[in-house]
């Protein structure tokens, strides 16, 4: 059960907060009220509750003070605030000492009852990961795998990860700041399920070429692997050469011992924990490239990033095309597709075949624009929506055309709102 004190000056307002609400069903216990800050503050003390709903402005101690000196105790409260409307100075205030839920006066029941389930679901989760490392830290060489797998599934999923896990991590593995890591992306066709057979194959394969990775459970049908590097540049250099050979031998195992087909997709390696989850969408983004040709299933974003020697690509405004996406500007990318498709006019490639596959070509030019941003396709359009797949159902050039236009302007506005979130240095 959730603990928490409600604590208002005004009798009517500490009755109705007390009262009318199902607070047992949602698996709250009251255990205390107050008229005032004082009163509050000593019932905190006492009860140390996980929430306290308040209000500001209170005879004998304010809320502001009663909140101050809850936090100087290092008693760790939620507090949701009930403000009147000359009070949201102090309101802004009031964020210093812990306030996770603003609500001005009058406030609805529903506003309330929504307030402290988002309250009440946040100290849930951190419960929960304080417990995680509890139990990780009392059995940890038992625990050590689940440790590591645990931490790179948050950072995948963008899950916040408590310094503690980090140093644990650290200890643990004897990783520190400078290590580097990189991300593979293996699917198997046609597989809803990886068989634990499968996932121990592709482990050898990877213990055998001396690479230190871990597994992390992932979409159905696919396998990630998060690698870790403590060599310097020089041995990047031999490990990039073993990376083709054992990406090579699982893709071969995988048709010989379980007569599967299999794409794999290899992110670059790049420094620091914060970086795994840009690998990961690398690696999602390098899988994109190998539905354009046969027999090619095996695919590293760091020979497609920018690499015009690298990447032959029949589209001449490549470079334009990605500048504006990279921009965030949708018009000017719409007028450098414009000149695309004059210039293919112009070469008479007006089959149906050949636009499909130049708007596919398009497409995999405008997701270089993506993962620099740390996106991927798949953020962007649900499976249903994916352009690629979309184009290759189209029966006219017109519609391959439309798909063309909406994906691309769709990409760079996402782009352009993305760098908008990013402040000035």
């Amino acid at each position: 059960m959730i603990k928490m004190a409600l604590i208002d000056d005004e009798q009517s307002v500490l009755e109705w907060l007390e009262k009318s609400f199902p607070w047992e069903q949602c698996g709250v216990n009251i255990v205390g009220t107050a008229e005032n800050g004082k009163q509050g503050l000593d019932i905190i003390q006492k009860e140390i509750p996980d929430i306290v709903i308040t209000s500001i402005d209170m005879p004998i101690m304010d809320g502001l003070e009663m909140m101050e000196k809850a936090v100087g105790m290092g008693i760790d409260t939620k507090f949701i605030v009930l403000s009147g409307y000359n009070e949201f100075e102090n309101a802004q205030e009031a964020i210093r000492y812990g306030v996770k839920e603003y609500l001005p006066k009058p406030v609805t029941e529903e506003q309330i009852l929504e307030a402290v389930k988002r309250v009440s679901c946040r100290i849930e989760e951190s419960k929960r990961r304080i417990e995680w490392v509890k139990e990780m830290r009392q059995e940890p060489h038992q625990d050590q795998d689940m440790l590591i797998i645990r931490l790179f599934q948050q950072l995948i999923m963008q899950i916040p990860v408590q310094d503690e896990v980090i140093q644990d991590y650290r200890r643990l593995t004897g990783h520190g700041e400078r290590t580097k890591y990189q991300v593979i992306l293996i699917r198997a066709e046609d597989q809803e399920v990886v068989s634990d057979s499968i996932v121990s194959m592709i482990e050898e394969c990877f213990r055998k070429y001396h690479f230190e990775a871990a597994t992390v459970n992932y979409l159905p049908g696919e396998i990630m692997l998060v690698i870790s590097y403590l060599a310097d540049n020089l041995l990047y250099i031999i490990l990039n050469e073993n990376m083709k050979k054992v990406t090579k031998m699982v893709s071969d195992r995988m048709v010989e011992e379980f007569h599967l087909s299999c794409t794999i997709g290899i992110s670059e390696i790049q420094k620091g924990l914060e970086s795994v989850y840009g690998c990961a969408n690398q690696a999602k983004n390098a899988l994109v490239f190998t539905t354009l040709e046969e027999n090619h299933n095996i695919v590293s974003i760091s020979n497609l990033m920018f690499e015009d020697e690298e990447y032959h690509s029949p589209i001449k405004r490549e470079r334009q095309l990605l500048n504006a996406l990279k921009a965030g500007d949708a018009d000017e990318a719409e007028k450098v597709l414009d000149m695309i498709y004059e210039e293919f006019s112009e070469q008479k490639k007006n089959s149906l075949s050949i636009n499909k596959k130049i708007c596919t070509e398009l497409i995999v030019v405008c997701i270089k624009s993506l993962y620099p941003m740390g996106m991927c396709l798949n953020e962007l359009f649900q499976t249903e929506d994916d352009p690629i797949y979309l184009i290759h159902d189209q029966k006219s050039i017109t519609d391959v055309k439309k798909i063309v236009y909406r994906a691309v302007r769709q990409m760079a506005e996402c782009i352009g709102e993305k760098k908008c979130e990013v402040p000035e240095k």
